[in-house]
């Protein structure tokens, strides 16, 4: 075969699988598909890193296979690339996607009686408590106050009620933050997610 100074999808040499439809399904598992225009596989190596360590590979698939859905390690970030197994050897590698660790989604926020509010919100790894430690909760009254502690709630608890200790006419803001390790984890901080906002309420 005549040699391509360039890898490209039009010849056999320097084509790598392209990973497209990178997701994440209902229960936090990561999920996306590849292509490969070559058309010279057997099969097909996933290789993944958590948290920043070193990729290894994590599975074959065959031949046919253009799809995966992986559970790792809750809350870590994970990164992924794919190559194709074929009869003289590999493929290139695809470029290396990551994913964001997974964050708490609000389901309700609301003012429960005079002197008390109540959050509630559903998060995908809550069913892995060994990985998760808890929540932060933070609170701000009006738009110009500033952003206090209200609630270090456990990783099962996803149902808060506690004092507001707003006026009424004033507006709270909420926002959370889930926590925890992963096993192995090194960083002293130990893990965050990203920082979601819970909305505002009036109270009343």
């Amino acid at each position: 075969m005549q040699s391509c100074p360039c890898p490209c999808i039009w010849c056999d040499e320097g084509v790598a699988p392209e990973i497209f439809n990178f997701g994440s399904g209902l229960g936090g598992e990561d999920l996306f598909e590849w292509l490969y225009d070559a058309g010279d596989q057997t099969g097909f190596e996933i290789w993944r890193g958590v948290d920043g360590n070193p990729m290894v590979m994590h599975v074959a698939v065959g031949a046919g296979i253009f799809s995966w859905g992986d559970v790792a390690a809750p809350g870590a970030q994970r990164a992924y690339k794919v190559r194709a197994i074929t009869a003289g050897g590999f493929s290139d590698f695809s470029p290396t996607w990551y994913t964001t660790p997974d964050v708490p989604i609000l389901d309700f926020f609301t003012q429960s009686g005079a002197l008390n509010m109540r959050v509630v919100w559903i998060h995908p790894v809550a069913a892995s408590p060994g990985w998760l430690t808890g929540y932060r909760l933070e609170k701000k009254i009006n738009v110009g106050g500033a952003w206090t502690l209200w609630a270090m709630p456990g990783p099962t608890d996803l149902d808060i009620t506690g004092p507001h200790g707003a006026n009424p006419g004033d507006e709270i803001y909420l926002r959370c933050t889930a926590i925890g390790g992963t096993p192995g984890q090194t960083l002293a901080t130990g893990w965050e997610s990203s920082t979601v906002d819970f909305g505002v309420i009036n109270i009343v």
